[in-house]
C-alpha cells in the first residue's frame, strides 16, 4: 500500500483539538479585530477544523490522501481572496466575498467534482463537500460580512446565526467522539 493510500486513524484528541481551534478562532475574532494576516490564519484553521470534524463524524479510518484532500478542500476556496488583498477587485466587485463564494461557484465546483469523479473516485465529491462546508462556516462567521449566495443575480449578502453552525458542528464532534469511545471499549 502506498503512503498516500495508507489508512489514517483519526483519534479523539484531534477531534477535540479541532473543536478547540474553532472556539479559539471565533473567540479571538469576537473580542479583538485581528489584522488581515492573523484573521487569515484563524479563519483557515477554523475552516480546516470544520471539515476535519465532519469527516471524523463519518468514520474513524481514512486513506491519508482523503484526509489531506478534505482539509485542503476546506481552505482552497479562499485563494480567491488574494487578488482583492493586492487591490484587484475583479472577483469581488460589489460583494463582501469573491464571486466563487456563491451557489454558482459551488455548482461549478460540483460539476468539476462530478467530471473528475470517474478518474479519482469519491475523493472528488469529498473535496466538494469540504468546499460546501467552507461556505456554511462563512455564512455563520461571527460579525462576518456574509456571503453573496445568489451572485450574479444579486449582490445581497446572506448570513445565518452562529448557532446554526456551531450546534450541528458540536453534534458532529459528539458523534465522532462517541464512535471513538465505543471503538476503544470494544477493543478493551
Amino acid at each position: 500500500m502506498t503512503r498516500s493510500h495508507a489508512l489514517v486513524r483519526i483519534g479523539a484528541i484531534p477531534v477535540v483539538a479541532a473543536l478547540a481551534a474553532i472556539a479559539c478562532a471565533d473567540l479571538i475574532a469576537g473580542r479583538v479585530s485581528p489584522s488581515i494576516g492573523a484573521w487569515g490564519v484563524l479563519d483557515e484553521t477554523a475552516h480546516a477544523a470544520t471539515a476535519f470534524i465532519v469527516l471524523a463524524a463519518v468514520g474513524t479510518r481514512f486513506p491519508r490522501r482523503t484526509v489531506l484532500a478534505v482539509v485542503a478542500g476546506a481552505i482552497v476556496l479562499d485563494v480567491d481572496h488574494i487578488p482583492g488583498l493586492v487591490g484587484w477587485h475583479f472577483l469581488d466587485n460589489g460583494t463582501p466575498r469573491p464571486y466563487t463564494h456563491s451557489i454558482l461557484g459551488a455548482a461549478i465546483a460540483l460539476a468539476i467534482a462530478l467530471a473528475v469523479a470517474r478518474r479519482v473516485g469519491p475523493l472528488a465529491l469529498a473535496v466538494w463537500g469540504a468546499i460546501a462546508l467552507h461556505l456554511w462556516r462563512d455564512l455563520a462567521e461571527p460579525d462576518g460580512p456574509g456571503v453573496s449566495l445568489l451572485w450574479p443575480l444579486s449582490h445581497r449578502a446572506f448570513t445565518i446565526g452562529y448557532l446554526w453552525y456551531i450546534v450541528p458542528l458540536a453534534v458532529a464532534a459528539a458523534i465522532a467522539l462517541r464512535r471513538r469511545i465505543r471503538r476503544r471499549a470494544e477493543l478493551a
